[in-house]
């Protein structure tokens, strides 16, 4: 009855739900701002298993779906996990792809509290070669003197972001994460109000206040992980430039969790796989 109709899908993953130690996937389609199950994947996966396994599989899963159900999704939600984001890409290459909310402030918010690990490698040639307006003199510490990133720092005094700065940069990237052409802004003309000059004010902002502070290292981890061109597309809702999404974050997946932990297995302690399929099948799914 839906499958024609639904444009975007939520896809994630919980643990903890079955004695044989599968994770649990489950695919939800949006119906009138509401989370509809469409199907479910149970995946068992290793460090020794195959490189790339479990994103052919999901590729697989969401393919059958697909197909099955003649969905024709445009935009699709997942949390940062690589193998899920390249698997909705891989099935839906025309649908735009957009990271969960909650998860990126989840994600930032972590990271600016790790206080003495340093950032990894910021292309700051890269970042000046697009905004000429960057200094790329601008580079974290360990750049400077040719130290490896993503480690501890041994400076005792190194400190990757000072806690008064974190709330204002979570501010930011909020404003960021929601502007949209659609939504007017004060003092710009509709016409000039684009994608592109979306992204352009965004890096400005989060540049200029990052430059002010003199917080390089928050900068270089800002650019790598966030606002380059090979990341934005991920996240920034204004990249779809003619249409915007219902869903903001993948909270329908995750009260469906919150639904079968809470009302269908809180007396059963990791049941066994039969068990569960009768429950998703029969007592879970409308």
């Amino acid at each position: 009855q839906w499958g024609g109709r639904i444009r975007e899908l939520a896809l994630d993953s919980t643990w903890s739900t079955n004695g044989s130690r599968y994770e649990l996937y489950a695919l939800l389609g949006e119906v009138y701002g509401s989370g509809l199950p469409l199907g479910f994947l149970l995946l068992r996966s290793s460090p020794e298993g195959e490189k790339g396994g479990k994103e052919r599989f999901l590729t697989a899963f969401l393919t059958a779906v697909r197909d099955e159900w003649h969905i024709e999704a445009v935009f699709t939600l997942t949390d940062k996990d690589w193998s899920e984001i390249n698997a909705f890409r891989a099935t839906y290459p025309h649908a735009k792809h957009q990271l969960c909310y909650w998860h990126c402030l989840r994600a930032i918010k972590t990271r600016l509290s790790i206080l003495r690990r340093m950032p990894a490698y910021y292309n700051a040639e890269e970042a000046h070669k697009e905004f000429s307006w960057i200094d790329e003199d601008f580079v974290p510490s360990q750049q400077r003197t040719d130290t490896d990133g993503e480690k501890r720092s041994v400076d005792p005094e190194y400190i990757f972001c000072p806690a008064p700065h974190r709330k204002q940069l979570l501010h930011l990237f909020t404003k960021h994460f929601c502007q949209h052409s659609f939504f007017p802004e004060p003092g710009i003309p509709p016409e000039s109000h684009t994608s592109e000059s979306i992204r352009r004010g965004a890096v400005f902002e989060m540049y200029t206040f990052c430059h002010e502070r003199g917080l390089a290292e928050v900068w270089g981890y800002m650019w790598t992980s966030w606002y380059s061109p090979r990341r934005w597309p991920l996240w920034a809702r204004s990249t779809s430039e003619d249409r915007i999404s219902r869903l903001r974050t993948t909270m329908t997946v995750e009260k469906f969790w919150q639904q079968l932990k809470g009302d269908y297995l809180k007396h059963l302690k990791r049941p066994r796989l039969d068990q569960l399929l009768y429950i998703l099948i029969y007592r879970v799914t409308p």
